[in-house]
């Protein structure tokens, strides 16, 4: 539509202000809609390396998941992890926090097994420089392949992010598929452990 003279001008202008008020308006709807929304997370404070090692020990030490017994971790053991430069984005050697030898390796696992040593879980502590939102990021699938089910269905992962710390989740069995009912038991245990830990420290 074509509009001329100076009705055009305020015919611009109040379609400005109109625009003002539902872009105005929409911020405030997302803001109200998305409680943990990127912009309220940034004013979150990442967890110091110190902290990440508490949570760890805690963790392994505390945390009960159902029908499952902790067999080990390496929380105070760390091994130390020698890479090529290159697969870290040519940032550092070793997964570490200074990217040096020394012990303050990056990453904690703790595993569980159950009675009858068919099934394992092993939970990997990732230590991140910069917070992410609080969520599951990833839950792998099944394979399309009906010949590879048989493998593929004997394990599961999650990975969730836990403010600047990655805690992937993974299943294994040797003998049977792991059923979504487990999966989820797990995944639930270990989040609400982390959100306890939050609420609680």
């Amino acid at each position: 539509m074509l509009i001329r003279g100076n009705k055009s001008k305020k015919i611009i202008f109040l379609s400005l202000v109109c625009s003002l008020f539902i872009i105005l308006a929409a911020c405030t709807s997302g803001e109200n809609e998305y409680p943990n929304s990127q912009i309220k997370h940034k004013s979150q404070r990442a967890i110091s390396y110190e902290d990440y090692i508490k949570l760890c020990n805690t963790m392994a030490n505390d945390m009960v998941l159902p029908t499952f017994t902790k067999v080990e971790d390496n929380i105070n053991t760390p091994t130390i992890i020698f890479v090529d430069k290159p697969i870290t984005f040519g940032k550092r050697n070793v997964l570490t926090l200074t990217g040096e030898q020394t012990n303050q390796s990056t990453q904690r696992r703790i595993i569980y097994s159950d009675n009858n040593k068919k099934t394992a879980i092993k939970i990997d502590l990732i230590y991140l420089e910069r917070e992410l939102e609080n969520d599951l990021l990833f839950t792998s699938l099944p394979s399309k392949n009906r010949g590879l089910n048989e493998v593929t269905e004997r394990f599961t992962q999650d990975i969730f992010a836990y403010n600047n710390i990655l805690v992937n989740v993974t299943i294994y069995s040797s003998d049977k598929p792991i059923t979504m009912k487990l999966q989820n038991e797990i995944d639930v245990a270990v989040v609400n452990f982390l959100q306890n830990y939050k609420t609680t420290k």
